[in-house]
């Protein structure tokens, strides 16, 4: 029996070290691919080995490595797939540093997806999970850098310099140069963005003096870049001459396409404030072409800023103006694109959530086989399992007094969002109205009266779009909204607009006021009443500048009954469909409305459509 237990001890040694041997081994492959940004192989033989971990902590090391090469290949929410197992790993093993770490890589992975309040969550979460851990001082640096950018991507430097400020003198304290590096640089950041352009400056120059003892080429290129652009603000031109260059210098040297357009968009500033107009050209038509093709939309949007004030300087304004609307077209694309973008993923986000219990189980699943490898008596088994829901417990109940104590930062941070969006609406809207009138300028001008019609007809578009849009403005998350208040201002509108041609066209609104439906029904119906004033306006009282077009509407039994009706000529069979009728059908649909019209001394439209509920919400609160 003892000679048994003896060769069975011998084996497992035995069949221990051969394990560790590979496991070194692929820890050298996958930092080889990591040194040499290789990272889509690295992912390769990670997943590979994932199935064949052996213990709790090569599992961890095998999930927290695959998190970080999806990190590094922009591949974000894999990325948040992976540090979630890594994290729950290592918080069953009694890990909570490590735990916090990944939680933070996790919040990371949120921030640069746009989907802040998760990403405040996440930060806030590992900041309690090492609350009393005396060994956590540099890991807290690194989550107060962290909130720090954070506030600055929410347009808040001040709250972002407070937490940078924290970051600062843990790095003091532990003598930590590199991290402190970065955090200078990051304060520089928040005090550009006040305009505070002399500590932007001394925070980037003592951030340099730490990177060149790093020596990181990268590094260096981004704050020479950083300090010339401070200098540039400062208006003092020279100094900043030295620093463009090496920062174009260096950027060439790493072939960094991102960083070679910058710096050619920076130089092209500084001839411009030369008063070198030709060589600030050539340094701007080079810039743009680069950002061109790599898109990078946020730097393409300054250099076409930047375009703007040369064409102007050199007085070419037909130039400049083309340039204007280049630059508000692709301003506002942007903002639309990461509108649906940040919609699009956070609704992925909460389809993971849902997915992520499965994957909970399927990791505890491998738990139980790995521990199954080690220990083949059934007591153990059970033992294990008891151990593992025990700690899933306790791990849950933590969770849900986490999340009941930050509620409150989370809903302050969703307020700067909403306003935010508010704010960008705005801006949305003064856009539409700035090229409304430019339309309407250029129309004054011209002598051909289709092109004048057609010129006219566009700008009613965008006064139309711009006064929809302003309307939208802090209704967008109400759950219901006075149908009456919201078309009278609408309408008020479009009886300003008419005046403004000089034509006498009266429109009569009556609504009852106890009518209050969802944001979307609202939205339908104000889209499909517009639409129909624009026809009128157009066919109805085609030569006329007398009129009166009447809206009533009023709830019955089934729903809400709309009555539209003007006193023109009615509608010609020959009259041609347009696109705006043709998208009136597929809201009037979406409605699930039925339509009925009719021509007789005017038009008529009547519409019906039931009232749809509200969804329900749910508090944050546990």
């Amino acid at each position: 029996m003892a000679s048994s237990l003896a060769f069975f001890w011998m084996r497992s040694e035995s069949i221990h070290g051969q394990h560790a041997q590979s496991l070194d081994s692929l820890t050298a492959r996958v930092n080889r691919y990591f040194d040499q940004n290789e990272y889509s192989e690295a992912i390769s033989v990670l997943e590979e080995a994932l199935p064949n971990a052996r213990d709790s902590s090569e599992l961890r090391k095998i999930l927290a490595d695959l998190g970080y090469a999806h990190f590094h290949s922009g591949q974000f929410d894999q990325s948040i797939t992976f540090y979630t197992q890594a994290a729950e790993v290592a918080i069953q093993t009694g890990d909570t540093l490590r735990a916090a770490r990944f939680i933070r890589s996790k919040g990371l992975s949120f921030q640069r997806l746009g989907l802040y309040s998760i990403a405040l969550e996440n930060y806030l979460q590992a900041t309690q999970l090492v609350r009393n851990n005396g060994n956590s001082l540099g890991f807290k640096a690194e989550i107060h850098n962290s909130l720090g950018l954070l506030y600055q991507q929410l347009n808040d430097p001040k709250a972002g310099l407070s937490e940078l400020k924290k970051a600062e003198e843990i790095n003091i304290t532990l003598g930590d140069t590199l991290n402190l590096a970065r955090v200078w640089t990051n304060m520089a950041i928040c005090y550009d963005d006040l305009l505070s352009y002399d500590s932007a400056l001394h925070f980037n120059q003592l951030a340099l003096t730490l990177k060149k003892i790093e020596n990181d080429p990268k590094e260096l290129a981004s704050t020479f870049n950083n300090i010339a652009v401070n200098l540039l603000n400062l208006k003092r031109v020279d100094e900043s001459e030295p620093y463009l260059i090496d920062s174009y210098r260096l950027h060439r040297q790493i072939n960094d396409p991102e960083g070679i357009a910058v710096s050619l968009k920076n130089k092209a500033d500084f001839a411009l404030r030369k008063g070198d107009l030709n060589l600030s050209s050539a340094y701007l038509d080079s810039a743009l072409i680069l950002l061109e093709s790599i898109k990078s939309q946020d730097y393409l949007i300054e250099a076409l800023e930047l375009q703007i004030r040369l064409f102007e300087r050199i007085r070419n304004y037909e130039r400049a103006l083309s340039a204007y609307k280049r630059y508000d077209s692709l301003k506002a694309s942007l903002f639309l694109e990461e509108k649906f973008n940040v919609q699009e993923i956070g609704n992925l986000y909460l389809l993971r959530e849902k997915e992520f219990e499965n994957e909970q189980v399927k990791t505890r699943a491998s738990l139980l086989e790995i521990k199954n490898a080690q220990f083949e008596k059934t007591i153990l088994l059970l033992g294990i399992i008891v151990l593992l829901t025990v700690t899933f417990g306790i791990s849950t109940s933590r969770n849900l007094r986490t999340q009941k104590s930050l509620s409150n930062h989370i809903q302050k941070q969703n307020e700067i969002i909403k306003a935010q969006k508010n704010d960008l609406r705005h801006r949305l809207s003064n856009s539409l109205s700035r090229s409304q009138g430019i339309i309407n300028s250029i129309a004054r001008k011209i002598d051909d009266p289709e092109i004048k019609d057609r010129l006219q007809c566009a700008a009613q578009v965008l006064f139309t779009t711009s006064a929809f849009e302003r309307h939208l403005i802090g209704i967008e998350d109400e759950k219901e909204v006075a149908l009456g208040d919201f078309l009278e201002s609408l309408i008020e509108l479009q009886q300003q607009a008419i005046q403004l041609e000089n034509r006498n066209i009266l429109i009569n609104f009556h609504c009852d006021s106890k009518i209050y439906l969802p944001v979307n029904q609202v939205i339908s119906t104000s889209i499909i009443i517009n639409e129909w004033i624009t026809n009128s306006l157009k066919y109805a009282f085609p030569e006329k500048t007398t009129g009166q077009i009447t809206v009533k509407i009023g709830m019955t039994s089934k729903g809400i009954k709309l009555e539209y009706m003007d006193n023109g000529k009615g509608r010609q069979a020959t009259s041609p469909v347009g696109t705006g009728s043709q998208l009136n059908d597929l809201f009037i649909r979406d409605l699930r409305a039925s339509h009925s019209m009719k021509s007789d001394h005017g038009i008529q439209h009547q519409l019906s459509f039931p009232i749809r509920k509200s969804p329900t919400t749910f508090s944050n609160e546990p």
